[in-house]
């Protein structure tokens, strides 16, 4: 690990943000919410996943290459939670991936450029941090190769997707804010329920974006032709949508107190998310919150945290009008969740 960092550049904090703020989108808004030391280690994480993601998004990288760099990644992210020796493999790969995808945002073909600094940074944090990073990434690349070649026609295959671009970013932050936890009963409970609320966020994403991917042939929940079936559809995953939200505010009720700005950071996402439904539902010609509503929904997500009554109001306010299915957190964990396996295997 020391030879590595001795011969690579280390990606600044400050070099982290800008990237940040050039290659993300509504987590550029919520990241600096929080307090320094998760700022770095978030950002850090983010940004590893946005490479993942941008070579699965890249539209003129044939399928097969995809799948081939993803499978690659998600070893070499796997074997580097014991042995970050192999981190010297980077450069090769590195370079078929900066061959094979070009990205249209600039700024992500700069960050893969990067790849090697922004491990280096990596390196930096504790053993633990560092592990949760690779494992993360790891799962991810592995769901996203899978799902390049396998069609979405079943809500288990929704599931599934939403797990492996987004559940499991939810299991990293839990077992992150988890690391110091002494109480294993929340800490079991606040893991759980993290995928849900991955799930959530993803869903709202997908539903938001639908039209843009239906155009481009790029399908995430089950595909119908016909109009009436669709509107159906719609609804259906609008409230299945909501009872994920819903379980991501018990998340973050459940959250242990603290001062580091992760509850903010948790509520202030899920709260566009809830108004980004309500604006799908009711303002079917508009698909995104206005800059006056996410100045609201910060002010007022500041405030519900502040008091328990405040955080009850708060939620009644999110969840108004719209009309919720009933998710069980813990049968999703279990049947979606990859974490378990990686534990047994790292003795983690």
């Amino acid at each position: 690990m020391s030879h590595f960092k001795v011969m690579t550049e280390v990606l600044s904090f400050e070099q982290q943000l800008f990237y940040l703020q050039k290659v993300s989108r509504s987590f550029a808004l919520t990241i600096p919410l929080l307090d320094t030391r998760l700022i770095d280690i978030i950002a850090n994480a983010y940004l590893h996943l946005r490479i993942v993601d941008t070579i699965e998004d890249d539209e003129n990288c044939n399928i097969q290459d995809k799948v081939n760099l993803l499978e690659q990644l998600a070893k070499l992210y796997d074997q580097l939670c014991t042995d970050t020796a192999i981190l010297n493999q980077l450069k090769t790969l590195k370079s078929q991936i900066m061959t094979s995808v070009i990205s249209t945002n600039s700024y992500e073909n700069a960050l893969i450029k990067d790849y090697d600094k922004l491990f280096a940074r990596s390196l930096g944090y504790d053993h633990q941090v560092f592990v949760l990073i690779c494992h993360t990434a790891a799962i991810m690349c592995q769901g996203m190769a899978y799902s390049l070649t396998h069609n979405i026609t079943t809500k288990e295959d929704v599931d599934s997707y939403c797990y492996s671009v987004a559940g499991v970013v939810g299991e990293f932050l839990a077992n992150l804010i988890c690391l110091d936890l002494k109480d294993n009963v929340l800490k079991e409970q606040l893991i759980k329920l993290s995928v849900s609320f991955g799930e959530g966020l993803q869903l709202t994403n997908i539903l938001k974006d639908r039209s843009k991917d239906k155009q481009r042939a790029a399908f995430f929940l089950p595909y119908h032709n016909n109009d009436t079936d669709e509107l159906k559809l719609i609804d259906y995953y609008m409230q299945l949508c909501c009872a994920h939200l819903d379980n991501a505010l018990l998340f973050i009720q459940k959250l242990p107190k603290s001062n580091n700005g992760f509850a903010l950071f948790c509520l202030f996402n899920v709260a566009m998310a809830y108004a980004t439904i309500k604006t799908l539902k009711y303002k079917r010609n508009r698909y995104k919150i206005t800059k006056r509503q996410v100045k609201i929904l910060y002010v007022l997500s500041i405030l519900a945290l502040k008091y328990k009554f405040c955080f009850k109001l708060f939620s009644l306010y999110l969840k108004n009008s719209l009309c919720s299915s009933t998710v069980n957190y813990q049968e999703l964990y279990t049947r979606v969740s990859k974490w378990h396996n990686f534990s047994k295997k790292h003795n983690t």
